[in-house]
């Protein structure tokens, strides 16, 4: 059995374990990644447009001076009229190391990113599925192609397994047929 790699192109009919045709599959595939990605990429640019970078430079205090009059109001000061000032000091901190080296539109491209990422690997699952087509190989790690030959053997491999071990007494009844293992 060849193995399909990635620069194969893809068949130009549907397998049997296949849902749907190559050219729909491959649509659905268009619609999933345009769906995730724009989804993701809104919700970035919201985030970066509703917390914009502080116009304040680092390391500045604010101070606000507040003077309240409380007592009776008039041309005389009696001892009832008393002056408060409230100062309040605001120092703005300095940004951490990170947020130093990259700026704020670097953070946008950054996350932008990582959703062109989710939107590819979401992609790739959607178009899988629709194609019948599940093997892969990520380094060591391979999963073979499902075939209905070897969900039927590992079927039979399975019943077998049991009947051998269950007692000789014991019936099974899988789907509505019975299997005696005996």
């Amino acid at each position: 059995m060849r193995r399909m790699t990635l620069s194969d192109p893809p068949p130009t009919t549907p397998d049997a374990a296949a849902l749907t045709s190559p050219r729909t599959a491959s649509t659905a595939a268009l619609v999933t990644f345009l769906a995730v990605f724009g989804i993701a990429a809104i919700l970035v640019l919201a985030f970066a447009i509703a917390n914009p970078p502080s116009a304040q430079t680092p390391g500045t205090t604010n101070t606000v001076k507040t003077t309240t009059v409380e007592g009776s109001p008039g041309p005389s000061t009696s001892p009832a009229t008393v002056t408060i000032e409230r100062t309040t000091e605001t120092t703005v901190a300095q940004p951490g190391l990170l947020d130093r080296l990259v700026s704020t539109p670097v953070w946008v491209l950054l996350e932008l990113s990582i959703a062109l990422l989710a939107a590819f690997v979401a992609v790739g699952a959607v178009q899988r599925v629709l194609m019948g087509r599940y093997a892969f190989t990520i380094g060591p790690l391979t999963v073979p192609e499902i075939t209905g030959e070897s969900v039927e053997t590992a079927g039979d491999r399975a019943i077998a397994g049991l009947k051998a071990t269950l007692p000789a007494s014991t019936a099974l009844d899988v789907l509505g047929t019975s299997f005696c293992c005996g």
